[in-house]
């Protein structure tokens, strides 16, 4: 499974846009607020959830 980590500003969208349209594959979105530093622990998170 992949998972794509990214800030919910324009950058981060645009950024996740521009890398599905190059490389298109489904994937489990986490996305935050600007800055928001606590994202990758979002991904552990889910990781414990799920096992």
């Amino acid at each position: 499974m992949w998972i794509d980590v990214f800030n919910g500003d324009a950058d981060g969208i645009c950024a996740l846009l521009q890398l599905r349209l190059q490389q298109p594959r489904e994937s489990l979105r986490i996305t935050g607020v600007k800055r928001d530093i606590a994202l990758l622990e979002r991904v552990n998170a889910y990781r414990r959830a799920i096992t």
